[in-house]
This record gives C-alpha cells, sequence and structure tokens, in this order.
C-alpha cells in the first residue's frame, strides 16, 4: 500500500504514523480492540439502519465483529481494514461468499459500477480533520447515507466532525448509545429489604447507567448519521478545520509564566487544538517553554508542534485500556 507511507496533513499526522498505532493495536489487543468498543444496544441500533441485500461498505473493520453482524443481517459487505494484522488476522478468516475484503485505505477500493446502499465508518482510525476528509471522499461511493461510530472518550473529534461535515452541507443526527447494564445480584438482594414502594425506587435507581461506582466500567458510543442534503458553496477541509480552532496571541515580550498558564487554560478549556502566536523574536523561547511545562505537567495528554504560524497545542486521543 504505497499511499500508506505518504505524509498528508488532512490526517493529523504521517499515515505511517497512524498505520503504526493501528499494527500495534491489532497486535497487543487483537479481538478486544473490538469486543471492548460494540455493545448490545450500539448493534442493534446500527442493524436498524440495514436492510437484508443492501450493498454496505465498512470502513476500518478492524476485527470484524460488526463485519459478521451486517452478514447475519444479509448484507452484502466490503470491509475496508488499512492493517494487514487485521486482515489477515481477523477478517480474511471469515468464510462468507457475502464477503468483500481489501486491505488498504478508502483510496485503495476497486472502482464499482454503482454505489454501495450505505457507508459505515466504524470506530476510525483517523483522527481530526481526516475524519472530513474521509466522509467527503465516500460521497461519490455511497447512494445516500453514511453511518460513524466513533467513541464516547472523552475526546471532542464527534463534535469538530460533526460541524466540519455541517459547513459542507451534510445533513447531520448525532445520537449517544449508552450500554443498559442490569443491577447485580447482590444490589437486587440488598433493594429487597426495602419495603414496596423503597425497593421500587431503589432498583430504579441502580438501572441507571451513570452510577458514580460504575461510570467507567460502562460502554458508550456516538453515532453520526450523515445524508448528504444541500449543495453549499465548497468550503476545504482545511477551511472548516479552522473554524473549529482557536488562535490565542501571546504579546512580546512573553510574560513570566505565560507557558504554565497557557498549557493549563488549554488543559481544562475543553478546546481540541489551539494556535498560539507572537512575535516572531519570542516564539522560539515560548516553544521551549511549552515544551517543557508540557512536559512537567500533561505529558500524556498534549502535543506541542511548532508551525509556520506559530505553535499548536493539540489534545492527545484517549485510549481506553481494559484491566
Amino acid at each position: 500500500m504505497p499511499s500508506a507511507q505518504l505524509p498528508d496533513s488532512r490526517f493529523g499526522t504521517t499515515l505511517d504514523s497512524l498505520m503504526l498505532r493501528r499494527d500495534r493495536a491489532a497486535t497487543h489487543e487483537g479481538v478486544n480492540f473490538g469486543a471492548r468498543r460494540m455493545f448490545k444496544e450500539l448493534a442493534e441500533r446500527i442493524l436498524s439502519e440495514i436492510k437484508p441485500g443492501q450493498s454496505v461498505l465498512e470502513v476500518d473493520a478492524a476485527t470484524g465483529i460488526l463485519t459478521r453482524l451486517l452478514l447475519a443481517r444479509g448484507a452484502e459487505v466490503t470491509a475496508l481494514e488499512p492493517s494487514s494484522v487485521f486482515v489477515e488476522k481477523f477478517l480474511r478468516p471469515i468464510d462468507d461468499e457475502h464477503l468483500c475484503v481489501v486491505e488498504g485505505f478508502i483510496e485503495d477500493l476497486p472502482k464499482r459500477e454503482t454505489p454501495f446502499d450505505l457507508a459505515i465508518i466504524s470506530f476510525p482510525a483517523r483522527r481530526g480533520i481526516g475524519l472530513l476528509a474521509l466522509l467527503v471522499e465516500l460521497v461519490p461511493l455511497v447512494k445516500k447515507s453514511t453511518l460513524v461510530i466513533m467513541p464516547d472518550d472523552g475526546s471532542l473529534d464527534w463534535a469538530y466532525l460533526t460541524r466540519g461535515a455541517a459547513l459542507e452541507g451534510f445533513e447531520i443526527v448525532t445520537r449517544f448509545l449508552t450500554e443498559h447494564t442490569e443491577p447485580t445480584d447482590l444490589l437486587s438482594r440488598s433493594a429487597a429489604e426495602h419495603n414496596k414502594e423503597a425497593a421500587t425506587d431503589f432498583e430504579s435507581s441502580l438501572k441507571c447507567p451513570y452510577l458514580p461506582q460504575d461510570i467507567d466500567m460502562i460502554r458508550r458510543a456516538v453515532l453520526i448519521h450523515v445524508e448528504r442534503r444541500t449543495e453549499l458553496r465548497p468550503i476545504r477541509a482545511a477551511e472548516a478545520w479552522a473554524l473549529a480552532a482557536r488562535t490565542i496571541h501571546v504579546p512580546y515580550p512573553v510574560p513570566r509564566g505565560a507557558a504554565t498558564r497557557l498549557l493549563r487554560y488549554f488543559v481544562a478549556g475543553g478546546d481540541r487544538a489551539v494556535l498560539i502566536t507572537t512575535d516572531a523574536a519570542g516564539l522560539p523561547r515560548l516553544y521551549g517553554n511549552l515544551r517543557t511545562a508540557t512536559h512537567r505537567i500533561a505529558r500524556d495528554e498534549v502535543t506541542v508542534r511548532r508551525v509556520d504560524e506559530g505553535i499548536q497545542l493539540m489534545l492527545i486521543p484517549r485510549v481506553e485500556h481494559e484491566e
């Protein structure tokens, strides 16, 4: 796959770096990579969009858990996956005449005379602006609808994708889905000790998916339904991304302690990325101070990059690990 070796700014990182992380996840997490992401409520919502006999393009098929569900639903599935580890270990062993496995990115798909009925981007490998670029590339390949499944892991990629896609003229519906867990036997027995009315209220509260003690164990996902409705003025992906990012200008000479304050503000503020500018004479020193502050305060949370316009702070996407 030559395309996987080329740097491309649309993906927020080089494709070979993206692929390295993807292959590492495939090797170390294996089937858990898919199992810990899919849950009953999410699967049911996705399958409700599928009709038997439909042609479905699944982008980033990974271990094939959703692939198998789509095949069981009666769909004709093309599973696209850039990681050779996922392809050879999990996808090719699926023995089904209604499945076509393609190793690579969207650009590596063989040409079709007719578009797919539906596309599903399943927990995408690309992040940030690369998601919007991917969505735009899918437009000529799909008749109408695309589903994007993203982890609700604290990152804001889903929000930037929704906003950027709206600027492209897409109609967007965003749903947050949560795994509904039943009370354990121990908690149910505790409820039975109350009077009838109190027990009813207690059991109802146990079924709430957001009990504080359970919040880290509950699986959540964002399901984005995308349809192309309105043709707007063509907007480049870089423009849409710029509209979602903020610029902070620092006066020169840079005040003492500015780097630490900027970093703390960024981490607490909810932005995915900010561009920090100052006079050209102060950029090298501010860049060094930001790198030092990041290493000291937010080493595993923030990336500092020097760009032509200034200094970029970007949140590192969070990855959930099972114990």
